[in-house]
């Protein structure tokens, strides 16, 4: 190689070697003063004591099924349980575009304009929508009914926002399921219809087995985020109505000065989380582990 390109090669390689050491780093001193956070309070001289009282007061937490961290973890749940099941809704949506049906065209816009979209512009439009005077109370009143915004109702707050965070999800894993699809041999297809494989035996025993590497990652990838799974709700409510998750609990903490108990909880959500992505990781191995084209 030149000397010049040598050069040029080595002007590129130690700046990008640079900036990935000072991301480590800065990635460890986060993480660690996060543990040592967890293991601190701040005593009456402004001074850091480490102690156990925050696992303490979480755990005395889980007895109290009224409390805030209860309710964050139902949410929380809420929210995984809408992403896993939105990862399969979109799935089987990703198939029907694949096959071209009536309509695809029009379905393909509806799906992905979302993701174009800029998400304060659809979080206002949500919200003008659901806001007294607008679509939903027009509608409410014109059958008669009393209307009242469901975001300002504990009772069905985060399940409004829980609809408007799986209309807008769709995109990115339509994208990456139908990407997937294409990919799969005409071949196989043709095959497959000459002994009568219809469309339903096709997305069963053809396109989930030969797709499932990116099936098994998206569902993998919504695992890991079990504890952290969230949506607009600063946009929203700003947590108000029994809207907070975890993750915007130990956001809005930390937010407002509180650091210490929010980074138990954080370690706490993080170990428990830990077996349960190591488990789904082996279960989506061991199926259909062997399969390529």
């Amino acid at each position: 190689m030149p000397k010049f390109m040598k050069k040029s090669a080595y002007l590129f390689i130690y700046p990008m070697l640079i900036i990935a050491v000072i991301g480590i780093i800065k990635y460890l001193y986060i993480n660690f003063s996060s543990i040592l956070l967890s293991f601190s309070v701040e005593n009456e001289y402004g001074e850091q004591v480490y102690t156990l009282v925050n696992f303490e007061k979480l755990f005395s937490e889980f007895t109290n099924s009224d409390g805030e961290i209860w309710r964050a973890l139902i949410n929380t749940l809420k929210y995984f349980l809408m992403y896993t099941v939105k990862n399969l809704v979109s799935f089987v949506v990703a198939y029907f575009l694949y096959k071209k049906i009536l309509g695809y065209k029009a379905f393909r816009v509806i799906f992905y304009l979302p993701s174009i979209v800029s998400p304060i512009i659809l979080v206002g439009v949500w919200d003008s929508m659901l806001s007294t005077g607008g679509v939903f109370s027009i509608i409410a009143e014109m059958f008669g009914n009393e209307y009242r915004n469901p975001l300002v109702n504990a009772a069905t707050a985060t399940n409004t926002i829980l609809v408007f965070s799986f209309w807008v999800g769709f995109g990115t894993s339509l994208l990456m399921f139908v990407g997937a699809m294409n990919r799969v041999p005409e071949e196989i297809l043709d095959a497959g219809l000459i002994d009568g494989c219809g469309m339903w035996k096709e997305f069963f025993k053809i396109m989930i087995p030969l797709t499932w590497e990116t099936l098994s990652t998206m569902i993998l990838l919504t695992t890991m985020s079990i504890f952290t799974a969230t949506g607009p709700i600063l946009y929203f409510t700003g947590g108000q109505n029994d809207t907070n998750t975890l993750s915007f609990w130990i956001f809005n903490s930390t937010r407002n000065g509180m650091e210490n108990y929010p980074s138990a909880v954080g370690l706490f959500f993080t170990i428990a989380a830990l077996p349960i992505v190591v488990g789904c990781r082996w279960l989506m191995n061991k199926v259909n582990s062997d399969i390529t084209y």
